[in-house]
């Protein structure tokens, strides 16, 4: 009775923040997109992250941020948290990735998390929210059994229509649910799955503080 309600409640948590959506009031990913000038793209980090480190090896640069919580997410879920960490080459946007941290209530927080994770996927490959309300329905509703499964511990692989760029859905040792960005061949991973979002391609694939 108690997983029957929790279900209900996470679902019910996830329309109202499909809603959103449509309204207008999707929270921002991480306002990157793979492929951008960072130097373009740190005026606008700021906005909602605040930075954190950074670090530079042979492959790059790592540049690190956490989310700027707002206090309604944090009345929702007392300690929701994100980090994001960019990856920078030949200063342009390579990678990103996202890690999250539900908080207290774990329905809802998990529920932002999807939401949160969906605008950052778009957002990451330059991908518009549909004009039409039953596909974003549809793409928000793919996206959200991504983030179910990887919450089970099985990483999923995104792959949307006419966009070359991977989105990974995953949980991380904590319980984090991580998204991550990337333009490059997909590695494959124990326990991984192939997931068609909104009639997308799929192909074979592989921290908050």
């Amino acid at each position: 009775m108690r997983k029957r309600h929790l279900l209900m409640t996470f679902k019910a948590s996830l329309f109202g923040l499909l809603a959103l959506a449509l309204g207008g009031g999707m929270p921002d990913g991480a306002e990157a997109k793979l492929g951008e000038s960072y130097q373009t793209y740190k005026s606008k980090v700021v906005q909602s992250w605040t930075p954190a480190a950074e670090d530079t090896n042979a492959r790059g640069s790592n540049y690190r941020f956490t989310l700027k919580v707002a206090p309604e997410q944090e009345n929702a879920s007392s300690g929701y948290a994100a980090g994001l960490t960019i990856t920078v080459v030949n200063g342009k946007i390579s990678g990103q990735s996202m890690a999250i941290r539900t908080g207290s209530n774990q329905m809802v927080g998990a529920a932002m998390a999807t939401a949160h994770g969906f605008a950052f996927a778009y957002e990451s490959i330059g991908k518009p929210m549909p004009k039409d309300k039953a596909k974003t329905e549809a793409e928000f509703k793919a996206f959200s059994e991504a983030v179910g499964q990887a919450f089970m511990g099985k990483p999923q692989n995104i792959k949307y229509p006419g966009f070359n760029s991977l989105i990974t859905v995953a949980r991380d040792n904590l319980g984090n649910l991580i998204i991550a960005a990337t333009p490059g061949t997909p590695v494959n991973q124990p326990g991984s799955s192939d997931k068609a979002a909104g009639g997308g391609v799929t192909n074979k694939a592989g921290s908050a503080k």
